[in-house]
């Protein structure tokens, strides 16, 4: 089972993963990250991390259909 915990960087999802570590394997254990703060600690423990990436597309440009 793979657990991908969002909001790793950020304080509960910090504190979500030091919990998932103390029950489950750490390969077992993903992160998605948006800031730069804690990744150096993510990346220390061995978890796989993924880069939050953002695509601005104007909405004008769009098609919406009901």
């Amino acid at each position: 089972m793979q657990i991908l915990v969002t909001g790793a960087t950020g304080n509960l999802g910090f504190s979500v993963i030091e919990t998932l570590l103390k029950n489950i394997p750490t390969e077992n254990i993903s992160a998605f990250v948006r800031g730069e703060e804690k990744i150096s600690e993510i990346k220390a423990k061995g978890i796989m991390f993924f880069r939050e990436i953002m695509i601005m597309y104007p909405l004008s440009k769009v098609r919406w259909r009901m």
